[in-house]
């Protein structure tokens, strides 16, 4: 017994120390089955409860969901769950459903379930409230169900009842499927021609299983504002082909199409044919084409095609028309041309009606039961109110014809081909002009058809009126009949309108109306007349083209015109088609050209006339042209290039152009042709000479035309004092012409020359005078076949000074990289003539050039050279009496001293001796230094400061060497100043002072020299100290900076326990704090390490927190160190860890060391006490099972006493 009760106490003792484990909530969550539905399905929404986690049951397990709007419980709930007991909640056609009171079992999971439905399609996001339990709050679960309409609706047709400014539309709506279509979206398009497009999207509440129905759309538009419109709606969620219908504006009766003028075109897809007014394409099956295109047609012009070029296709060409126009009672007929490409067998190639879009297709032709493979077939007559009147439909002002064709291949082996479409009264209305062709002013008959052949109705009350186009008029007489029964014809001579009033066209007949017209003006006259009404309706207008022509233009032009003689233009004539409707052939022309005019060589004969041969020998006096044409609407040249030796002005007439047409006449042109007077110069070489001294007199005649000149002829007669020199030395160039230049006479002649075509000739004589003077010699003028030339004129200078060159550098002496400006100064002081000719050279020496910016300049005139290591001037002139300079900059990035020598100047008074001058470059400026003598500086502590002049680079001194240093705040001058200063000048640094100076400075040439300052701080921290500009006569040296940090107070480094005071191997948090808040620097390196006495351990297991910047904390054993890290200026951060102890008093200290010193260590100390152990304490189970435990041993002694 008494073990037992040892157990019990032992039992009693564990529930001291066993935790309670705590649970966490269960998973929630939800999802829907199918996630995808149809607006009329359902689907089961399922909540899943995982207490997989827990090893007890959750209990009290309760949550509610309200759904969005448009889903709620469906009509049979279905509810249910596997959980453990708990109550659900779900009325059918609600939005609530709860679930109350279950359980979840330990380590396992169960659901709750529910069916749900939507009333409209779209994404359905759902959140539940929060699941609650024994456990806790375990949130939310979200899922999200999609609801899309059924399949397999269609638009089948689209109405506009009316054309008005808010004007809704009746839309057929199929629905193919076998359920209910729940609002379904649909979206609609109009487009007018002007107005653009408006789409809307609207939604149809409900389309009945296997129904079709008219839907009018809840939104109008404005048909007012445009001539026509198309129409196009589509149901998106459809898997139909033939989902999206489209109808183009409706045609008025009589409709008449034939494709001319239609652009070439191809559709793979519905749309409407823009280029074709009524007409849309559908495609009901894949791979179908419809096409407007020009062969197979008969006279070669627009057809449109519906074939395959891949896969079979299902075609349908739709002709939308108005058919109101046809009065009651009357019969409307269609005519239509088709070509058979071959395999037309399908039940599906036909021709169907109907009398509006909402109305079923009627079959009224069968292209398979009429195939004429490879041919036209011409459809006439068929009667479209009798279909209609057997279908029980009406013709409405939206009737539509389809043109239908399956096949499998394309064009060239299968397909159908349309033209000459036409909808109209049994009446049917054209014209013709006979003949069609006709020349300019000849008459014509035009004829005007009534066919009534089809009709069953007499046509009456025939009107129609012609305007006659510009151009064309009644004929004189007009010949006007008609065969038409009745009426009036009214075509008086000359009018321009033809009217005919109140005729009859009897059932099953045909009559005309003819009037002869007369024509004014050439080309195609197209005749479009009005309508032609009756009581069987509108018949539309009739078409006709007469055909005018008229003589072509023949003209002639010469380009260029005027020209020069020996130049060749180019004669072109021109044969001018434009006005013409009709090509012209046999063109033939000769035009014998005036005397003086030949034929170029080459000749460059050419023509852009059709065919034809062009006769034109280069030399010859004569062009032809036979055989040519010119087309229809254009115009065409021939051109051949001709010549003149000789200028005038020369009338060329050519003979007449005749044609196909007749006699276009002749052709007229003047070529003028001028020639350019001889260019007559004359020049002395040399310019200016010795008295008794020879220069040679040259003549040069330049022949700038294309052809030679003859007759050359001129007289110079030279001035007082100048003869022809003994010998004369004379030379002639000048073909066939005869000089006269005798010794000592005063007079040179030529005559009798000639100079070839672009070429010129030189006479040269040698002429001397015996006293000096200034002589001007103007010959008379130069005559010859090209006309008279003014005189030429030249001066000699006897006895002349030769102008001299000198050169100077501004300035003498200039810094590496620094231009400096060299001038050339050209003097002829000493002559009353100016120097022409003027040239020199200038090849720098090595490593000395012109300026990237030369900044060159010249009062000499010529060409002045300036690039690189060359100067360089030619052609220049000298005034008289006066001299002219060049200016150019040179630099250089080498210092040296440059002497600079240019070639001699030569000019027409001869050739003087070279300039020369010398440069000096300087090289870099001085570098300029500053450096403190240590790098770091407790506050109050002078350091030096140190300053360096470096000019070691320069071969030349730098002198008034100035620079000002105003230091950083809390930086002076220290007390003494000690300063040295080897760069002489004046350097003013007075203790206590914040800036220091130098002025008058020097440094040697390739040395240097240094100034030494002490200064102080009292305030810590890190300074640059930047100086202002270094200057001094070699330029600019810029400031010098250098850095010192100033070095302030330790940071404080404590200690301390939290709790200072625990229990038994209970912990308390040890905290070092370093302490900068003083410092307005930061203290980097910091480091220190403490070991726990003995008795006190870490606590497992060791985390230390660090609030310092970088850094190591490390414990190994009963050690903790830390280093490396940084505390900011201002600023303090702390490290701690956990620690404990059995029993006893403890103390902590260290010294904390950085870069601004050590922190005493009296300052790092810290205790801690530990209680002795305390009297265990039990729990409020662990008091109950010890009184059970005393109640009983109470109980088994008093047994024993009494046993």
């Amino acid at each position: 017994m008494f073990r037992w009760i040892l157990a019990l106490v032992a039992i009693a003792a564990a529930s001291l120390a066993v935790p309670v484990l705590a649970q966490t909530p269960p998973v929630f969550s939800k999802g829907f089955t199918p996630p995808t539905i149809t607006v009329s399905g359902q689907s089961t929404l399922v909540y899943t409860l995982d207490n997989s986690a827990n090893g007890a049951a959750a209990t009290a397990v309760d949550f509610t969901e309200v759904f969005p709007p448009g889903m709620t419980i469906a009509p049979t709930p279905s509810e249910a769950t596997t959980c453990i007991g708990g109550t659900l909640t779900a009325v059918a056609a609600t939005d609530t459903f709860s679930y109350t009171g279950g359980e979840i079992p330990a380590s396992a999971s169960c659901t709750v379930s529910v069916a749900v439905v939507v009333n409209a399609i779209g994404s359905y996001p759902t959140t539940s409230g929060d699941l609650t339990s024994s456990f806790g709050n375990s949130g939310t679960a979200s899922a999200t169900l999609v609801a899309v309409i059924d399949q397999n609706l269609s638009v089948t047709g689209i109405y506009a009842p009316s054309l008005t400014a808010a004007s809704t539309l009746d839309i057929a709506v199929q629905n193919l499927s076998a359920t209910d279509a729940v609002n379904a979206p649909i979206e609609i398009s109009v487009t007018g021609t002007n107005s653009g497009t408006v789409t809307v999207s609207e939604t149809i509440a409900l389309v009945p299983a296997n129904t079709t129905l008219i839907y009018t759309t809840a939104n109008a538009f404005d048909l007012s504002a445009d001539s026509a419109f198309a129409f196009e709606a589509t149901t998106p969620s459809s898997n139909l082909a033939n989902d999206t219908f489209i109808s183009d504006a409706w045609r008025t009766s009589p409709v008449k199409e034939d494709f001319e003028g239609r652009t070439v075109a191809s559709y793979q897809q519905d749309s409407l044919l823009p280029e074709v007014p009524g007409f849309s394409y559908l495609q009901s099956s894949a791979g179908g084409r419809i096409t407007l295109r020009t062969d197979f047609d008969p006279d070669g012009q627009r057809i449109l095609s519906m074939d395959n070029p891949g896969a079979g296709g299902l075609n349908h060409t739709i002709l939308s028309f108005d058919a109101t126009s046809i009065p009651a009672g009357q019969e409307i007929f269609l005519d239509f041309n088709w070509y058979d490409h071959g395999d037309e067998g399908d039940f599906q190639d036909i021709v169907e009606l109907r009398g509006s879009p909402l109305d079923p297709w009627i079959e009224i032709y069968d292209f398979a039961a009429n195939s004429n493979n490879g041919a036209w077939t011409n459809v006439n007559g068929i009667e479209l109110t009798a279909f209609l009147t057997a279908n029980t439909q009406t013709l409405t002002d939206q009737a539509q014809l389809r043109f239908s064709q399956t096949d499998n291949f394309p064009i060239n082996t299968d397909g159908i081909s349309l033209d000459d479409i036409v909808v109209g009264p049994s009446l049917k209305f054209s014209k013709a002009f006979a003949p069609s062709l006709v020349a300019l002013g000849d008459s014509s008959t035009l004829t005007f058809f009534l066919n009534n052949n089809n009709g069953t109705l007499d046509s009456m009350g025939v009107d129609f009126i012609d305007n006659l186009p510009a151009g064309m008029n009644v004929a004189t007489p007009s010949n006007a009949s008609t065969d038409c029964a009745g009426g009036t014809l009214t075509a008086s001579d000359g009018a321009a309108v033809i009217i005919y009033t109140g005729g009859t066209v009897p059932a099953g007949t045909s009559c005309t109306v003819t009037v002869d017209v007369v024509t004014s003006l050439p080309g195609g006259l197209v005749n479009i007349s009005g309508d032609a009404t009756s009581s069987a309706g509108n018949s539309g207008p009739a078409e006709a083209t007469l055909i005018v022509t008229d003589l072509p233009i023949f003209t002639k032009a010469f380009g260029p015109n005027p020209t020069q003689v020996g130049v060749p233009s180019t004669l072109s004539f021109t044969i001018d088609n434009l006005d013409n409707v009709v090509s012209v052939t046999a063109l033939d022309f000769t035009d014998p050209l005036p005397a003086g005019m030949v034929v170029a060589t080459p000749a460059n004969a050419s023509t852009t006339c059709l065919g034809g041969s062009i006769t034109a020998a280069a030399g010859s006096s004569s062009i032809s042209y036979t055989g040519g044409s010119v087309d229809l609407g254009t115009v065409c040249s021939v051109s051949v290039d001709v010549v003149v030796q000789e200028p005038g002005n020369y009338l060329n007439t050519s003979g007449d152009l005749t044609s196909s047409l007749g006699n276009s006449g002749p052709a007229t042109d003047t070529l003028v042709v001028d020639s350019v007077p001889l260019d007559f110069s004359k020049s002395f070489a040399p310019v200016g000479t010795d008295v008794g001294v020879p220069a040679t007199l040259s003549f040069t005649i330049d022949n700038p035309n294309a052809a030679q000149a003859l007759s050359l002829a001129f007289t110079d007669v030279m001035p007082a004092g100048l003869v022809v020199a003994n010998p004369a030395n004379a030379t002639n160039s000048c073909i066939a012409s005869t000089l006269v230049a005798n010794p000592g006479s005063g007079t040179i002649e030529l005559t009798g020359g000639e100079v070839p075509a672009s070429d010129f000739c030189v006479i040269s004589v040698d002429v001397v005078s015996d006293q000096p003077g200034i002589f001007d010699n103007i010959t008379g003028n130069l005559t010859s076949n090209m006309g008279t030339s003014a005189p030429a004129t030249a001066q000699l200078i006897v006895g002349a000074d030769v102008p001299s060159l000198t050169m100077v550098f501004t300035p003498v002496s200039t810094p590496v990289g620094v231009p400096s400006t060299m001038t050339l100064t050209l003097d002829n002081t000493t002559n009353a003539a100016p120097a022409l000719d003027a040239a020199f050279g200038n090849a720098l020496p090595a490593n000395l050039a012109v300026a990237a910016v030369p900044n060159a300049s010249n009062t000499c005139g010529g060409t002045l050279t300036a690039a690189a290591g060359t100067v360089s001037l030619s052609g220049g002139t000298i005034p008289a009496n006066g001299s002219c300079t060049v200016e150019v900059d040179l630099v250089s990035a080498i210092p040296g001293v440059y002497t600079n020598t240019t070639s001699t100047l030569t000019t027409s008074f001869g050739t003087n001796s070279s300039a020369q001058a010398t440069l000096t470059v300087i090289g870099d400026v001085p570098v300029f230094h500053k450096a403190f003598g240590a790098p770091m500086t407790p506050v109050g502590a002078p350091v030096n400061l140190i300053f360096t002049l470096d000019n070691s680079a320069n071969a030349a001194p730098a002198s008034n060497a100035t620079f000002t240093d105003p230091m950083p705040a809390g930086l002076v001058v220290a007390n003494p100043a000690n300063v040295s200063n080897t760069c002489g000048g004046i350097f003013d640094a007075g203790p206590g002072n914040g800036t220091v100076t130098l002025s008058g400075g020097s440094v040697p040439a390739s040395g240097s020299c240094t100034i030494s300052v002490s200064v102080v701080s009292n305030l810590p921290g890190d300074i640059t100290n930047l100086t202002g500009d270094l200057t001094s006569s070699l330029g600019n040296s810029g400031p010098a900076s250098a850095s010192l940090m100033i070095l302030g107070t330790p940071p404080q480094f404590t200690i301390g326990f939290n709790p200072t005071t625990i229990a038994p191997s209970e912990p308390s948090t040890v905290t070092f704090t370093i302490d900068n808040g003083s410092t307005p620097i930061a203290a980097t390196g910091l480091a220190f390490s403490v070991t726990l006495p003995p008795g006190l351990w870490f606590v497992e297991p060791v985390a230390p927190v660090d609030t310092c910047t970088g850094g190591t904390v490390s414990v190994v054993g009963d050690t903790l160190s830390y280093s490396g890290g940084s505390v900011p200026a201002n600023d303090s951060c702390s490290i701690s860890v956990q620690v404990t102890a059995a029993s006893g008093a403890y103390t902590l200290s260290s010294t904390l060391n950085s870069d601004l010193g050590s922190s005493p260590s009296s300052d790092a100390t810290a205790g801690l006490s530990v209680m002795a152990f305390p009297v265990p304490t039990l729990s409020n189970w662990g008091l109950l099972t010890l009184m059970l435990l005393m109640g009983l041993m109470l109980v088994i002694g008093q047994r024993r006493l009494f046993a």
